[in-house]
């Protein structure tokens, strides 16, 4: 018997159906329970029929046992389709044009029946099931891919969908820091700028005329420093 644990089939469903670029069936006992609203009846039926089939086959032909949790993919209609079996009872399909979206969708199912979660490193919220927006075309995704499979965007950085912080594609805290350099450069700066202002003081006591471009380099450079001193770069806090 496999020690995994059967997902909830309403969260199942809710979490599928949160997901953009997919289409999906859900199946227990070989019966439907839920699909997208984008697939008929009839044609989920025939799916769940051909998907029945074929773990019919690779149980004869691979020895693999009716209580096994794996998800293999094949093409249907130039279609990526992944069908993944959970236990002896439930069958879960997902189609896309997008193999990445398939992929990401099967594995976070099964990372979650595993027990092997995705958390936020901020608020330890289970984010396995949950689903992240793209920053550049704002499609809901499964958490963990690095780049958006419906708009090519590379994604780095979201906001936890629990907590609302900022987190890495796989839940890791991000932190903002400042550089090493940017405050050595910060300091250099500023020791110009005080230079460029008590040179216009000193020339000011003494009578004389100060410069424009005197006290516009000044501010300029007074300006870099603080820019030095304030920017910051976001680094992925390791486990």
């Amino acid at each position: 018997m496999s020690s995994h644990a059967l997902p909830d089939i309403d969260a199942l469903n809710k979490y599928l159906e949160s997901i953009d670029g997919i289409s999906y069936i859900v199946a227990e006992e070989g019966f439907l329970v839920y699909w997208s609203n984008d697939l008929g009846e009839e044609d989920a039926e025939k799916m769940i029929a051909l998907a029945v089939d074929l773990k019919n086959v690779l149980t004869n032909t691979m020895g693999i046992g009716g209580e096994e949790f794996y998800w293999t993919s094949i093409s249907i209609a130039g279609r990526n389709t992944g069908i993944a079996y959970l236990g002896a009872s439930l069958i879960l399909i997902v189609i896309s044009d997008k193999k990445e979206l398939v992929s990401s969708v099967l594995d976070n199912i099964m990372r979650s029946v595993r027990g092997e979660k995705i958390k936020c490193g901020w608020c330890g919220g289970d984010l396995t099931l949950k689903t992240i927006v793209c920053p550049s075309c704002g499609k809901r995704l499964p958490i963990g891919l690095g780049t958006c499979p419906l708009c090519g965007a590379r994604i780095t950085i979201v906001k936890c969908p629990l907590c609302g912080k900022p987190v890495s594609v796989m839940g890791r805290k991000i932190v903002y820091r400042r550089r090493k350099g940017d405050t050595a450069a910060g300091i250099v700066f500023l020791a110009v700028a005080i230079g460029f202002a008590v040179a216009g003081i000193i020339k000011a006591l003494a009578g004389e005329l100060v410069s424009l471009p005197l006290f516009l380099a000044s501010g300029i450079i007074g300006w870099m420093s603080a820019q030095a001193f304030s920017h910051k770069v976001p680094v992925e806090e390791k486990p």
